[in-house]
């Protein structure tokens, strides 16, 4: 992953639904394992 900063994660608006695919598989990636991890 990134070690960018996550200042555009805090925003709420039309920027933080403009994800690159590839920003998007991370994302998916990390919910897939984090709900694993509640299981």
């Amino acid at each position: 992953m990134n070690a960018q900063p996550l200042r555009e994660n805090r925003s709420i608006g039309p920027r933080s639904l403009n994800l690159a695919p590839r920003d998007a598989m991370i994302l998916e990636r990390v919910a897939v394992s984090s709900i694993s991890l509640l299981e």
